[in-house]
């Protein structure tokens, strides 16, 4: 039941442009808000045979591509994406801001975020193998590195890619080092994608 999931990413996704067609926020939230929790009900259904982490995997794919289509859908009351920049936005990138999409600019610099993220993910495999090495099974340890090869390394050159097609996006994780409290971090820094989605839809 697998291949499935990629058939429920993409039917979350293709819901955001239609849900922006219902102009009562009432019925439309309610209306996304239902498809979603169904979508991620039936991942959970059809993945419930399988390992815990292919489950997980599964789970989040789907709610994802599901909360891509919730944040288009507000956003696109008064303006909309053009079908590929729409792809483009839902399919291969992170964050949660439709409006980087609009349309393309050129000049963008973007090689200096691939060679970071480079440099980073490099950092972020030499220090899980180091951990792997060394036998250290505290969480905390075995997410550092993780997190800097992803977050930091894999999310950076994916933003230096969509950058250098001409979307004017901004990093995901920025100078997490410079938070000065607890709010800024969680706002500001940590997942800017997370942010801009609560913005959407909590307001």
């Amino acid at each position: 039941m697998k291949w499935f999931v990629p058939l429920l990413v993409i039917v979350a996704i293709a819901a955001g442009p239609v849900l922006a067609n219902i102009s009562t926020a009432w019925w439309r939230r309610m209306a996304g808000w239902i498809f979603l929790a169904a979508l991620v009900a039936g991942a959970h259904l059809l993945l419930a045979d399988q390992d815990a982490i292919v489950r997980m995997v599964g789970i989040c794919c789907v709610l994802l591509g599901g909360m891509k289509g919730l944040v288009y859908a507000e956003w696109a009351r008064d303006d909309r994406l053009p079908f590929w920049n729409y792809c483009v936005f839902a399919f291969l990138w992170f964050g949660m801001g439709p409006g980087s999409f609009k349309s393309r600019r050129a000049g963008l610099e973007w090689k200096d975020d691939v060679r970071t993220g480079l440099l980073l993910m490099v950092a972020g495999t030499l220090g899980a193998w180091l951990v792997w090495a060394m036998e250290w099974r505290q969480i905390l340890v075995m997410f550092v590195p993780m997190s800097i090869g992803f977050h930091f390394g894999a999310l950076r050159v994916l933003k230096g890619g969509v950058r250098a097609a001409g979307f004017p996006v901004k990093t995901l994780f920025p100078n997490v080092l410079e938070a000065r409290g607890i709010g800024d971090f969680w706002s500001r820094r940590w997942n800017v994608g997370y942010s801009q989605m609560m913005q959407r839809l909590v307001g």
